[in-house]
């Protein structure tokens, strides 16, 4: 129903109690007492009929009413096109859900390449891996999963220094940080492992960190 939130003002209507006891407006219509009141109601007292359509007041406010009424609520049953509505926007959003999922848990696409079981490597070493035409250097040791651009040569983890050490007296940190020897940096390629599988992007090799020259010296014989 329409109900009106107003503070309605004090009224007095004719045939009312002598005293003239001021009958409240509240969503109904005042009038003074008659024949169909229950008995015991006193003579000339107010009572409140409330309007047929069941909405509150008929007629017209008083104008002082009208300005203070500020709020009207609508309320009504919802019917079975909301509930079909809820359901399918419910099944819309379970779709999309299946999807995201389907696609976040799948194996990385192009470019990435599968190029070989993760325990396949030694867990506290290093192996080089052809990927896309080029070798990459896969480093386990040290905790993580760490893939460089191969610099070429013989180079290994060396679990001793805990670092990325070259047979000609080039090391690495295993950030790729060049500390020692002559050379460059190790170019990081983006990786993944996918339900056991290394998956690797040897089209677009990362930045290399700048040579921390340290004069470090290989630990582990080549």
């Amino acid at each position: 129903g329409v109900a009106l939130r107003a503070r309605l003002p004090l009224t007095t209507l004719p045939g009312c109690a002598a005293a003239q006891e001021p009958c409240r407006w509240r969503g109904s219509i005042a009038k003074p007492a008659g024949p169909g009141d229950p008995p015991g109601r006193p003579k000339g007292a107010c009572r409140a009929v409330v309007a047929e359509d069941g909405y509150g007041p008929s007629g017209y406010l008083p104008e002082r009413a009208a300005k203070r009424a500020r709020k009207i609520v609508l309320r009504a049953p919802l019917g079975l096109t909301w509930i079909v509505a809820s359901l399918a926007a419910a099944a819309v959003v379970l779709l999309l859900g299946v999807v995201y999922l389907v696609t976040v848990a799948g194996p990385p696409g192009e470019p990435y390449v599968a190029a070989a079981e993760i325990d396949e490597i030694d867990p506290r070493g290093s192996e080089t891996l052809p990927a896309g035409g080029r070798d990459a250097l896969v480093v386990r040791g040290g905790g993580t999963v760490r893939v460089f651009l191969h610099p070429g040569g013989e180079v290994a983890w060396c679990e001793a220094s805990r670092r990325i050490e070259a047979a000609d007296g080039r090391v690495w940190e295993p950030s790729g940080r060049l500390v020692g020897g002559e050379g460059s940096s190790l170019a990081p390629l983006r990786a993944e492992v996918h339900d056991g599988t290394l998956y690797l992007d040897p089209t677009a090799p990362g930045p290399a960190p700048e040579p921390r020259p340290q004069d470090a010296m290989p630990a582990c014989e080549p």
